[in-house]
């Protein structure tokens, strides 16, 4: 039998190769050897980027400019802490008078707007039933003195015993006591004004029935009011009885009056931490009315050395106050002490001195350091005004 196998030195590697693996190459032999050469050029960029010398780049650094700013001059003088705070105008005396005794009312004697004097009667009651008992204690009071006195005339004979003597002067002195107790009941159904003054209010009218304690008139005297105001606690140690003030009222009359202080309070409103304070204000022509708002100016003192600056120059940062002042043509960074807010002021007791210059504007940007250009319209001073 003969074999058709070619001779082992000139053996077909292809023909050695398994059927399976040619037959694979043949289907996707070319797409591996393209995505190998894809893979080597792909690595070579990678390389040739990682591995280049790097270009030095310039570096171009560009001056800063100045930043333009506005200042003010610090004052310690020419300025005023100013209060202004509301108030209102009452009576200086007011009363709601009620009936003292119950029954029907028979007469009302003023009306809203009339001008009553101290004394005069301005409604009565029915009096009718306290008349009859004024009459039987004047009836009773009359025969208790004339019984005392004929058994003080027996006495002295010794025909009344001592004891007799002593009952007869209980029942003078019970008669005279029950008279005193008529006129009073007869008194209680007239309702008196107690001080000069105008009606305001008239509560009830003629033919009604009053319980007793019930509101029938209110009467009001405005020949002196007073001006009523709340104190804020900062300000309390400003004012004092016998302080003048100075307010307006709002309206036709709006001209500047002024007020003695005749109280403040020692205890403040828990709901508002205020102090009341009235202070006394003539009003002989009756100008000021009740209840007319008021605006109320009240001046604090301020330490020497203490310094105004716009409050829009103070800054807050981090908890504390700061200020900047141009100095030497750079922004100098000042942090100051705050006494208290005046109208738009700040009052400083530190951190600034008189004669500085504070930035009070193109501030909000700045830091220490930074060189500064003053533009023109700078405010000449700080402080000057309210």
């Amino acid at each position: 039998m003969s074999h058709d196998r070619p001779p082992s030195g000139d053996a077909d590697p292809a023909a050695a190769t398994p059927p399976v693996v040619r037959s694979w190459w043949r289907r996707h032999g070319a797409g591996v050897v393209l995505w190998t050469l894809v893979a080597v050029v792909a690595a070579s960029v990678v390389a040739a980027i990682v591995f280049a010398p790097k270009r030095e780049e310039a570096v171009v650094e560009t001056a800063r400019k100045p930043v333009p700013v506005r200042t003010m001059t610090a004052r310690a003088d020419g300025f005023t802490d100013l209060l202004e705070l509301p108030g209102r105008i009452e009576p200086r005396m007011a009363a709601t008078l009620a009936a003292e005794k119950p029954g029907r009312i028979v007469a009302v004697e003023a009306d809203r707007g009339d001008r009553v004097k101290a004394g005069q009667v301005l409604v009565r009651l029915d009096r009718e039933a306290w008349d009859a008992r004024l009459r039987m204690a004047e009836v009773e009071l009359r025969e208790a003195v004339r019984d005392l006195a004929r058994i003080e005339e027996l006495r002295k004979t010794g025909a009344v015993s001592q004891s007799d003597f002593d009952a007869a002067a209980a029942r003078r002195d019970r008669a005279d006591a029950s008279l005193a107790d008529a006129k009073a009941q007869v008194r209680q159904c007239e309702v008196v004004s107690p001080l000069d003054g105008e009606v305001t209010d008239k509560l009830v009218e003629a033919g009604e029935h009053a319980t007793e304690g019930r509101a029938v008139i209110r009467v009001v005297d405005i020949a002196s009011v007073k001006l009523v105001f709340d104190l804020p606690e900062r300000a309390a140690a400003d004012v004092v009885p016998g302080r003048q003030l100075t307010f307006t009222t709002e309206g036709v009359d709006a001209s500047v009056r002024t007020a003695a202080v005749s109280f403040v309070s020692a205890e403040a409103d828990p709901r508002s931490n205020t102090f009341r304070v009235e202070a006394q204000v003539p009003n002989p022509g009756g100008a000021l009315r009740a209840g007319t708002i008021a605006r109320v100016r009240v001046e604090r003192p301020v330490a020497p050395g203490h310094i105004a600056v716009p409050l829009a120059a103070v800054v807050p940062r981090r908890g504390e106050h700061v200020v900047f002042v141009a100095a030497g043509g750079r922004a100098v960074r000042r942090i100051v002490t705050l006494d208290r807010i005046a109208g738009g002021q700040a009052i400083l007791s530190g951190g600034v001195a008189a004669g500085e210059a504070v930035v009070v504007d193109g501030h909000r940007g700045l830091a220490d350091g930074v060189e500064l250009q003053v533009v023109d319209g700078s405010p000449a001073a700080a402080g000057a005004g309210s």
